[in-house]
C-alpha cells in the first residue's frame, strides 16, 4: 500500500482535508482518518507489528497526528509527517515488545534464523529471508518500496540523516541479492542494520 496520496485528487483531497481539520472540522478529521487508515494500518504490519499491536500503535498515532494538526504548516507535507508519527509509534511498541519477550524468554537461537532463511528443496524461500530481517530492515524495505517513498522522504519519516539511508538501503540490497543468488546468508542480519 502507498504512503503517498494514490493520485493528484487524493493529495487535493488530504491536503483539503488536513486545511479543513485545521479549522476545527470534527468531520474533516473523520474522513481523514477513513482516507489514511488502511495505510497506516498497513505500515504497522509491515513494520513488524501483529494485527493487534499494529491497531493500537495507528490509534496512538491518530491521537498525536490530530493534536499536531494544528502546528503542520504545510498540508502537502502531511504523508511525510503523518508516516514519521507512525513509525515511531511502532518503534515504541516493537521496543517494548522486546523489553517482555527479553524479561520472559530466551532470545531465538541462531539455528532457527537461518534454518528459516535457508534454500527449500533448492528455491530460495525468500517470505524466509525478508522474516530474519530486523523491523528497522523491513520498515525500511517497506518505505522505499511498498510505499514509494524517495531517499530524502525516508530519511525525514525515520529522523535519519539522507546519506545513512542510501548506506542502509545499499547494504540490505546488497545483501539481499547475494541471498538470492545464494552465495552467503549467514551474516544477513550481521551486516544490514
Amino acid at each position: 500500500m502507498s504512503m503517498k496520496p494514490k493520485t493528484p485528487r487524493d493529495r487535493v483531497e488530504t491536503e483539503a482535508l488536513v486545511l479543513d481539520c485545521q479549522a476545527g472540522d470534527d468531520a474533516a478529521v473523520n474522513r481523514l482518518i477513513r482516507l489514511w487508515q488502511s495505510r497506516f494500518l498497513g505500515f504497522a504490519r509491515r513494520a513488524g507489528l501483529d494485527d493487534e499491536e499494529a491497531w493500537d500503535a495507528v490509534q496512538e498515532s491518530w491521537i498525536a497526528v490530530i493534536r499536531g494538526l494544528p502546528r503542520l504548516r504545510d498540508p502537502a507535507l502531511f504523508p511525510r509527517w503523518s508516516f514519521r508519527i507512525v513509525n515511531n509509534k511502532c518503534v515504541d511498541r516493537i521496543r517494548a515488545a522486546q523489553r517482555r519477550r527479553r524479561a520472559t524468554e530466551a532470545l531465538r537461537t541462531e539455528a532457527e534464523a537461518d534454518a528459516a532463511a535457508a534454500p527449500v528443496g533448492g528455491v530460495l524461500d525468500l517470505r524466509g529471508v525478508i522474516d530474519t530481517l530486523s523491523p528497522d530492515q523491513a520498515t525500511l524495505l517497506h518505505l522505499k518500496y511498498i510505499a514509494g517513498l524517495t531517499q530524502p522522504e525516508i530519511a525525514e519519516a525515520l529522523d535519519i540523516p539522507v546519506g545513512t539511508v542510501k548506506s542502509r538501503l545499499h547494504t540490505l540490497l546488497d545483501r539481499l541479492r547475494t541471498v538470492v543468488e545464494g552465495t552467503d546468508d549467514d551474516n544477513l542480519r550481521k551486516e544490514t542494520t
